[in-house]
């Protein structure tokens, strides 16, 4: 399990008549949601830190 914070809504297929919907905002999920949400580009991401050669 991780705690990830959604974007925007995602919608995650379970099987092939349903899916289950995560809205906006900090929820613990499993393992296999939190990848595939990732890819999606559906998770708040973290500021980059600036590197120390100025890049």
């Amino acid at each position: 399990m991780q705690t990830v914070t959604f974007a925007r809504e995602y919608r995650h297929k379970l099987d092939d008549l349903r899916e289950a919907v995560y809205p906006p905002g900090e929820i613990e999920v499993t393992n296999d949601v939190a990848t595939a949400a990732r890819k999606a580009g559906a998770l708040k991401t973290a500021p980059r830190k600036a590197r120390a050669d100025g890049e």
